[in-house]
């Protein structure tokens, strides 16, 4: 009753108190291996990897429609890059395990050196 709880988006402690245990249980004690694995499944079933990879890949290409007005009325707009979600998500793909295909069979990784960040908030990057 708790994983079915927690999978229907209810806080650790609203899952507690649904599947019966005390307000005292501390959920630590409740979420031993199995309970972690059966966790991690029901995310695989409702989220599959392709789908999470999608939604990052959709991340990495962020914009943002910026508004423009006079007198309350809206003038213009303008697409612009969203810097700070594509950072997120290339965070985020890093932290989930992003592997260079080229470096695979090593177990190689990607290290990023920013050479600049200019006034236009033009990055210039490069591999190594």
């Amino acid at each position: 009753m708790y994983i079915d709880a927690l999978s229907r988006g209810m806080s650790k402690r609203d899952a507690l108190d649904y599947a019966g245990y005390s307000k005292n249980s501390a959920a630590a004690r409740i979420e031993n291996q199995s309970v972690k694995s059966a966790i991690a499944r029901v995310v695989r079933q409702r989220a599959p990897a392709h789908k999470i990879a999608a939604r990052i890949a959709e991340g990495l290409d962020a914009t943002e429609t910026k508004f423009f007005q006079k007198d309350g009325k809206i003038t213009d707009t303008a697409e612009c890059v969203n810097y700070g979600e594509r950072r997120a998500y290339a965070e985020l793909a890093a932290r989930l395990g992003y592997e260079d295909e080229e470096n695979k069979d090593t177990g190689g990784s990607i290290k990023l050196v920013i050479e600049t960040i200019g006034f236009s908030g033009k990055i210039t990057a490069k591999t190594e």
